[in-house]
């Protein structure tokens, strides 16, 4: 460890990019100011992680580490893919499995107090050179299961429960859709082979949808665990 210093979001984010465009790569980290016995250090921590098991030990020894160095913020640093969506519309899978996938570094800020802030720095791959693109700042409601002044639940409980919510917001979604198209149709049938005839088209259509969804989704990712 070494001498503490004033730390904030603008120097990791420094750091971070100057790593990046260094070495074409940015290993998982914190960063932190210790206060153990009234001695203040600056920590930097590589958490590298290859599986969601080792993901779930780097969090647990992140929690200690906080509790134990009497940490009261700190800064995380994730290599990440992000998704771009038009505006008024809503994501249905995980960005790593997007086939328009981006690759991001995120700086998350998390302190003791509840306060946090989040950076989002794109960046594309142009032979050996790394050209990062315009910081986004991320709203206040930013959320993260690497802020362990909130975890309460287990990493695989999160992300196992983030993807009930991906699915079961695709399907609202999807019937809300059909219904707002058909219901009129629906309401003006006269015998029962008309209802069955429109509930085949829905049924149709319905697949057509689910299938063109499909194939904006990548079936393997093999560095996705790698990654947040």
């Amino acid at each position: 460890m070494e001498q503490s210093k004033e730390l904030s979001i603008e120097w990791v984010i420094k750091q971070a990019k100057s790593i990046l465009e260094a070495t074409g790569q940015h290993l998982p980290q914190v960063i932190a100011n210790t206060n153990v016995d009234g001695k203040k250090e600056l920590a930097i921590i590589a958490m590298p992680f290859g599986t969601q098991k080792e993901k779930e030990m780097a969090l647990s020894g992140l929690r200690a580490f906080v509790k134990n160095m009497n940490v009261d913020r700190y800064w995380a640093v994730f290599e990440a893919w992000m998704s771009k969506m038009e505006k008024g519309k809503k994501l249905f899978r995980p960005a790593s499995r997007d086939i328009d996938r981006e690759e991001v570094i995120i700086i998350s800020e998390f302190g003791r107090d509840l306060t946090r802030k989040c950076v989002i720095i794109p960046f594309k791959r142009e032979g050996d050179r790394i050209i990062c693109d315009k910081e986004v700042n991320v709203d206040k409601d930013y959320s993260s299961v690497w802020n362990v002044f909130l975890e309460k639940e287990g990493l695989d409980e999160k992300m196992s429960k983030f993807a009930k919510e991906i699915n079961d917001s695709y399907f609202r979604r999807l019937a809300k859709d059909m219904t707002k198209k058909y219901l009129d149709k629906f309401n003006s049938t006269k015998t029962t082979e008309e209802r069955v005839a429109l509930l085949k088209q829905m049924l149709t259509e319905g697949k057509k949808e689910m299938l063109k969804q499909k194939k904006t989704i990548l079936e393997k990712v093999e560095d996705d665990e790698e990654r947040t």
